[in-house]
């Protein structure tokens, strides 16, 4: 399998100068291969397998590198279980502190977990709990008397009674249910607790143990006995940290593998590497997913992993620059070295076909190398710089920024797209750019297809589209279109170039025969994300794994499912009877907004119309740059006017005269407690956008998301730079009306944002 390079954002940037870092970077990037990789030379090419070109070159990489000091020699048994993707919220013990709950309510999972062995007993989805849209996370957790049931409380009201054993709901209801629970008494621990770290105060000797903070500081809890804490982590491994504090013994409960984040085949299709969020990586079986092998890798995030040609041998590389060869059989690390150690902001190396030369995206520019002698052949950037942003907030850059790029499949070109909408062209060996066209978009994944044409995911994040193009010409020799084709997270082609397959960030995979440009099937595994996709060498099968903590293996002949490593989910009865009804209430709040909105969509022009914008004065006013977060309100600059000629801004007078208030955008909140929103008369740094005459859209201010309640027959006045108006085609400001929803105590917005205009044309002559 043949992975795109997705767009990735520089972590530095230059600002109005002419000086680059990327020189800098490159030479410490350059000394650094070329110590670390300096025995490439003599490494034994039957060590290198070249048919898969990214994954498996790397690893004839690494196997020249220092041996490893440590090995590892964990058995595969462990126990294969799914667990929490998102924030936990809270961690509670069981009475005797053999059992845990944990409990999110971003994924919205309600775990038990026997602490000893690190077993998940149940997961349950507690979303079916929710009568209809309103907030239902889970505030209490109890166990009963009799040791056979466990009971929460939802912020809806109601309560849940689970079965112990199985994790099922026996009842849902809004009073109590009439059980006997247990309130143990706890020791009480003093202890202090922040981002940095947990001091705890022991109760015998009043001694401190200090210990390293787990996870995002939201779930943590003690034991009965006070011997343990329970830490909950979030995003990337929202684990369970356990630890006995006075010994500092410490384990997880979480899911294994956890959220998968790279697959590889084997190159004769047999064995299956995957890494997962619970830091470690596993051999399976291709066609059984037995586990073979199991071995922790380093705590960093993963970038690849790849099998050599000796398929005993596995490539880990990690973000931090550190690479690794396991023999995931006697899990032992053979070798392991940092490359461009000392330099931020690199992507994970991209190889051509044939291995004779590699890449890393730096910085939004490529470092070019040479694998025969791991000579830098130099840096691949544009001779033009490049400017994004406002005339407030403008980031400029040395050259044009590269958002993906690809080897041609001879591997003697390279293709990139940038920042700008150009697609361009560059000699691998000299880096001198044989082409450029004006594109018109930016493709995020690149991948190539033949001798002179590569495939590209193009388009809006929400609105994307594979193109194949002409790299000679720059033209499009084939579109693919579909419904589904959004917020693309995963672009992979078989070896053959037969199958392409496209993954969102739902989970959704769409899988594709290249030659036809023929949507082929979908394929829908549940809710997930941030997929892993890889073809076996041979194409005829599809490997998959992400967020949702499980690994698919499909036919790609007819997009049946063939295995998979966990078994799905299944609700119980009473889950399923009152999902339906809050299907159904839910489905009756939508027939009620549908009608709302057609309703406000009717009178909202007609209100619009009372809303109005005049010119007051010419004055001077502070920059949105020197605004305090929050204000007044009171006037204070617009009390000067000024002459046009010596003006510096436009004070405009904003009034609202229909019957509903509206919300304007503006660069500070404004506090009055006199006013339920604006006072009459007020003065306010609008977050106005300005329209230039090529169609682009600047704007005035911070986008804080702040917005400022104008109720009816009430005016403000605000601000516009002069400059502004004479530069642009118009300025606007957005306005929102505002009225109650009875289905709906949050929600406000009653109908399209409007907009009010002013012109230069507008101005007093």
């Amino acid at each position: 399998m043949c992975s795109g390079s997705g767009r990735r954002l520089p972590r530095s940037y230059r600002l109005k100068n002419n000086e680059s870092f990327l020189p800098q970077q490159c030479n410490r990037i350059r000394s650094s291969l070329l110590s670390a990789l300096k025995p490439i030379l003599r490494m034994p090419r039957e060590l290198m397998h070249m048919k898969n070109s990214n994954c498996i070159l790397v690893f004839a990489i690494i196997c020249v590198l220092a041996p490893a000091a440590y090995a590892l020699g964990l058995d595969c048994d462990v126990p294969f279980q799914t667990g929490h993707t998102n924030d936990i919220l809270d961690v509670t013990f069981s009475p005797d502190d053999s059992q845990l709950l944990s409990y999110s309510a971003a994924d919205g999972r309600l775990i038990l977990w026997e602490v000893a062995t690190r077993k998940k007993l149940w997961t349950v989805n507690t979303a079916f709990i929710r009568k209809a849209n309103e907030r239902t996370n889970l505030e209490q957790f109890n166990w009963s008397a009799d040791g056979k049931s466990v009971v929460t409380k939802s912020v809806n009201g109601s309560f849940q009674v689970w079965d112990i054993k199985t994790g099922e709901a026996r009842s849902v209801s809004d009073s109590p249910p009439e059980i006997e629970l247990v309130f143990p008494k706890s020791r009480s621990i003093t202890y202090e607790r922040d981002y940095s770290g947990i001091k705890i105060t022991d109760p015998d000797t009043s001694e401190v143990t200090e210990l390293d903070q787990f996870g995002n500081n939201s779930a943590f809890g003690f034991s009965n006995d006070g011997m343990m804490i329970a830490e909950g982590a979030g995003w990337g491994r929202a684990a369970i940290k356990v630890t006995k504090w006075k010994t500092g013994e410490s384990w997880f409960l979480e899911a294994h593998p956890g959220q998968v984040s790279k697959i590889a085949f084997s190159p004769d299709g047999n064995l299956l590497a995957v890494g997962g969020s619970d830091q470690f990586i596993y051999v399976y079986e291709a066609d059984s997913l037995k586990c073979l092998s199991r071995f922790e890798r380093k705590d960093e995030d993963l970038y690849f992993v790849a099998f050599g040609r000796d398929q005993s041998k596995l490539l880990v590389a990690y973000e931090d620059g550190v690479l690794e060869v396991w023999n995931w059989q006697s899990k032992k690390s053979i070798k392991s070295a940092t490359i461009l150690k000392g330099v931020s902001g690199f992507s994970i190396p991209q190889f051509s076909e044939n291995g004779a030369y590699c890449y890393f995206l730096v910085e939004a520019n490529l470092a070019v190398y040479d694998t025969t002698d791991w000579k830098r052949l130099g840096i691949i950037r544009t001779k033009e710089g490049y400017r994004t942003g406002g005339q407030h907030m403008s980031i400029e850059y040395g050259s044009v920024p590269i958002n993906s790029a690809t080897f041609s499949v001879s591997g003697e070109e390279i293709v990139t797209s940038h920042y700008d909408g150009s697609l361009r062209v560059w000699e691998t060996r000299t880096g001198k750019q044989l082409r450029s066209f004006p594109f018109g978009k930016e493709a995020a994944f690149l991948l190539p297809l033949n001798l002179q044409k590569v495939i590209a995911v193009v388009g809006k994040r929400d609105d994307s589209a594979i193109e194949i193009i002409d790299f000679r010409s720059g033209s499009t020799a084939g579109r693919i279109e579909h419904e589904d084709l959004t917020y693309i997270e995963g672009f992979a082609i078989s070896s053959d170039k037969r199958v392409l397959a496209t993954s969102d960030i739902s989970g959704l995979i769409l899988v594709w025969d290249v030659a036809s440009r023929k949507h082929l099937f979908s394929l829908n595994f549940g809710f997930s994300g941030d997929d892993a996709l890889a073809f076996s060498p041979d194409g005829k099968y599809l490997a998959a794994g992400g967020r949702n903590q499980n690994v698919f293996l499909f036919n790609t002949e007819n997009g049946k499912r063939i295995r998979q490593l966990l078994p799905d989910y299944v609700p119980s009865d009473l889950e399923t009877v009152l999902r339906a009804k809050g299907n159904e209430a839910r489905r009756g709040i939508s027939e009620q907004k549908w009608n709302w909105e057609k309703k406000a969509s009717e009178e909202v022009p007609a209100l619009a119309e009372k809303v109005s914008v005049e010119f007051s004065h010419y004055g001077k006013a502070e920059s949105f740059w020197d605004k305090r977060i929050a204000e007044t309100g009171k006037p204070d600059q617009s009390k000067l006017v000024l002459p046009k000629n010596e003006a510096e801004v436009v004070w405009f007078k904003l009034t609202n005269n229909s019957s509903l208030p509206i919300v304007i955008d503006t660069n500070s909140m404004y506090l009055n407690p006199t006013c339920k929103g604006l006072c009459e008369g007020a003065e306010i740094s609008s977050r106005y956008l300005m329209e230039m005459e090529n169609g682009d859209i600047q704007v005035n201010g911070f986008d804080m998301y702040s917005r400022s309640l104008l109720a009816p027959g009430t005016s403000v006045v605000f601000d516009v730079s002069f400059r502004h108006i004479e530069e642009s085609r118009r300025i606007f400001l957005t306005f929102t009306f505002q009225k109650e929803r009875p289905f709906d105590d949050e929600e406000r917005d009653y109908g399209p944002t409007q907009k009010v205009y002013v012109r230069l044309d507008d101005l007093p002559k």
